[in-house]
């Protein structure tokens, strides 16, 4: 994984590299605050459903509701190097990533990984959920710059 985000860094950001990137899972208290916190989805995966001919949620990020308001970065339909060239230029318009935000671990590889780059950036970390199979709930890990 820290492979992966410094080669995006060096792709991306060459003249700002900061190799030194930290992953560590966190147990945190959730602290009440009076700005609500936001978990944001790069993308949310999604099949094809026969029935009704249309795309689907191919899984429920309901679950995450409880770390905050969901909100999805990039919609099901868009188109790959489109969302690319976005996120290169700088975080897609109306979408801001707080410190105490989070990412949600699902969708395009390289879209999240974008997206965790932008936190980084911006925040000096970016704190991830997870799910978890053996307790069937979302775990959170947060990455540092430095």
């Amino acid at each position: 994984m820290r492979l992966l985000f410094t080669q995006l860094r060096t792709i991306l950001y060459p003249e700002r590299l900061d190799a030194c990137i930290s992953v560590r899972h966190i147990r945190r208290k959730e602290e009440r605050t009076t700005k609500t916190r936001k978990v944001y989805i790069p993308q949310l995966p999604t099949r094809y459903d026969k029935a009704t001919n249309q795309r689907i949620p191919a899984i429920d990020a309901n679950p995450a509701a409880q770390f905050g308001e969901l909100v999805t970065i990039f919609g099901q339909d868009v188109n790959r190097s489109q969302a690319l060239a976005t996120l290169r230029a700088g975080q897609p318009r109306g979408v801001k990533i707080e410190a105490d935000d989070y990412i949600l671990a699902v969708g395009d590889v390289v879209l999240l990984a974008l997206t965790i780059v932008h936190a980084l950036q911006r925040n000096g970390r970016a704190t991830l959920l997870r799910w978890d199979n053996e307790t069937k709930t979302y775990r959170t890990e947060e990455i540092q710059n430095g």
